[in-house]
């Protein structure tokens, strides 16, 4: 299932969200839901980062990245924010189709060994951040009404958000999702509005513009290409005498 809800702005910075899992040929065989999610800043009167496409799939993880792979280049070069290889074997494999893009989100975070700081390509989902992206979330959600629409243009995430229920793990209290249910895209959501909150320097336009040719360039691809039609071999060419 997918949506889209904006074309593509040829001078729009977007950055996309994708949270791996195991998919497979046969849906209902698939492990979980595949989730991606494309966003732009705010423009206007605009409040938060707006959502312009998403995507819930139980295609292959390889084949998964791929499709994500090709949203990033047609999204001008998006960011790309997904989990990195050190978050499970699905989000290993996803990296590893993708590790060669040239504009993956650098996270800062900490080595606890030691105590200093290293740049991790991809997001590292962990205690502190998973807090930060729901907080991310009821930030958006609070900023508006009970009988306001949020600044979210996906029904799904809203179906979604409205199921997610607290539970108990360790000790502490976290959001998670019912037994039939699942947070899948509500992650990608949350993590796009920390990416923008904490990182948007890293959220640029990176569009390819063709730049317009100049007279000497036209004439030289003339001499190279020619305008002729295609001839057999030996057509056209000077005939060398005997004599």
């Amino acid at each position: 299932m997918s949506g889209v809800y904006e074309d593509v702005k040829e001078d729009m910075a977007y950055f996309v969200m994708a949270d791996s899992a195991e998919g497979s040929d046969v849906p209902i065989e698939a492990g979980d839901v595949l989730a991606a999610m494309i966003m732009r800043p705010p423009t206007g009167e605009e409040k938060f980062p707006q959502i312009v496409a998403t995507l819930r799939s139980t295609l292959k993880t390889v084949n998964f990245a791929w499709v994500v792979g090709y949203a990033t280049r047609y999204y001008n070069n998006a960011l790309l924010c997904a989990e990195g290889p050190t978050r499970g074997s699905f989000n290993a494999l996803f990296y590893a189709e993708l590790q060669d893009y040239n504009f993956w989100y650098s996270q800062p975070s900490e080595r606890w060994s030691t105590r200093k700081f290293r740049t991790v390509k991809g997001f590292d989902t962990n205690t502190a951040t998973r807090d930060a992206v729901f907080d991310s979330i009821t930030e958006v959600l609070n900023e508006f009404d009970a009988d306001e629409k949020p600044e979210i243009n996906d029904e799904p995430l809203l179906v979604e958000l409205a199921a997610c229920v607290v539970s108990q793990k360790s000790g502490k209290f976290r959001p998670d999702h019912p037994r039939n249910g699942t947070l899948d895209t509500s992650i990608c959501y949350g993590q796009g509005l920390y990416v923008w909150k904490h990182s948007p320097e890293q959220i640029k336009c990176r569009a390819f513009k063709i730049q317009n040719e100049s007279s000497f360039t036209k004439q030289i691809k003339k001499r190279i290409m020619g305008e002729s039609n295609p001839v057999y071999l030996g057509e056209g060419q000077c005939a060398i005498s005997l004599r």
